[in-house]
């Protein structure tokens, strides 16, 4: 019997959401081998599709950071049509969505959304997550059959089966600067970009924008034009421009440098997944549970909120930090994230980048986790 899958892109305009639908695909070519599948956008209309996607064998929902608040029917509103979605929802790679800031134990599900994930997870052997912080988020909910596998943009399957070790620049030639989308860490990116070229001046730095450079209908007018800010200024200071939105190839500007520094979380990844250092800074929570995962350290490109040292409960806390985002907004950046990075940079350097060398172990054994959830699905799909 063919088999056939029906796989939920999250790929609309950011380079890394590109990245996780193409090794969704890859790590579900590899282990599942499907004849076909067929590929929808999550913010599509399904009801059109539905005869198509309950003759295929399973839903796969392909990675990004899906677990919102509102999982049900916001981020993923063909789960309205569940109950006549006659084939399984499978969860691939899946991870929270990084807020509140730096503290997962204060997110919560909408009552909807806590319903439809357990409602999933009756009817699969496991699902997957991106990261731990995830996985205990679930569990805090009472699902248990997940399995944190990392996310498949870490795995190269060329890398892992000749066992690659990271590489060591005897000289930094090329440094690649994945840069911050919000505006209110476009400051601290100029900051970043001129100490690397104080510390490196004979050094090629380009500047990566994963989600492009101006507004369009994924980029608000108000960002965009702070995007076109940034843009002006970087390229007055003599530093490359990359506009990576929409096109995966520009993922591979990663594999030519000697290393990666910045805020986005699949630039991290891939060149984990290709061993090139990388050093991230955690613009939300996404980038603390990425690097909890990896066992790699990081830092906080963003300032606590006030509250978070209160001696209260969690769920007082989950309250007092809605009033202090609409009273003073989003915490600002951290004054001594840079400082800090480049001080871990100089320390790797000085010391042959010794923090990477367990990292290909522990993608091996999130790859072998990887693996077994992949055959529990099997099991249950075709026993």
């Amino acid at each position: 019997m063919s088999r056939k899958y029906t796989l939920v892109s999250g790929a609309f305009k950011n380079l890394g959401d590109f990245l996780i639908s193409e090794k969704s695909k890859e790590m579900i070519d590899k282990f599942l081998r499907p004849a076909s599948s067929l590929i929808l956008k999550r913010n599509e209309d399904f009801e059109p599709y539905l005869s198509d996607i309950n003759d295929t064998d399973a839903i796969i929902i392909c990675g990004g950071p899906g677990y919102n608040t509102r999982f049900y029917g916001g981020v993923y509103p063909f789960l309205k049509l569940s109950d006549r979605i006659t084939v399984p929802i499978i969860p691939l790679g899946l991870g929270w969505r990084g807020y509140p800031l730096y503290h997962s134990e204060r997110f919560q599900f909408s009552a909807e959304s806590v319903a439809a994930i357990r409602r999933i997870h009756k009817g699969i052997a496991n699902s997957s997550t991106r990261d731990e912080i995830t996985r205990q988020i679930l569990a805090r909910y009472g699902v248990a059959n997940v399995i944190n596998t990392g996310c498949p943009t870490l795995f190269d399957f060329d890398e892992i089966e000749k066992k690659t070790r990271f590489r060591i620049p005897s000289d930094v030639e090329q440094i690649a600067v994945s840069m911050a989308q919000k505006p209110l860490l476009h400051g601290q990116n100029l900051r970043l970009l001129e100490s690397l070229r104080e510390a490196f001046p004979k050094s090629g730095v380009v500047a990566v924008f994963h989600r492009g450079i101006d507004a369009d209908k994924y980029t608000s007018k108000k960002e965009g034009a702070a995007l076109r800010s940034l843009v002006k200024t970087v390229k007055s200071h003599g530093f490359e421009i990359i506009d990576a939105a929409y096109n995966l190839d520009s993922i591979k500007v990663y594999n030519d440098i000697d290393f990666h520094v910045g805020y986005r979380v699949h630039a991290h990844a891939y060149c984990v997944s290709q061993r090139v250092p990388t050093f991230l800074l955690w613009e939300d929570g996404r980038g603390q549970a990425m690097s909890q995962t990896l066992q790699l350290p990081g830092i906080r490109a963003r300032n606590e909120t006030i509250i978070d040292g209160l001696p209260v409960s969690t769920k007082v806390k989950h309250y007092l930090a809605k009033g202090e985002r609409i009273i003073r907004g989003e915490p600002g950046p951290n004054r001594s994230a840079i400082s800090q990075m480049m001080q871990m940079i100089h320390n790797q350097i000085d010391n042959g980048f010794e923090m990477f060398e367990h990292t290909p172990q522990r993608i091996d054994k999130l790859f072998s986790r990887l693996q077994l959830f992949f055959q529990s699905n099997e099991k249950a799909l075709y026993s």
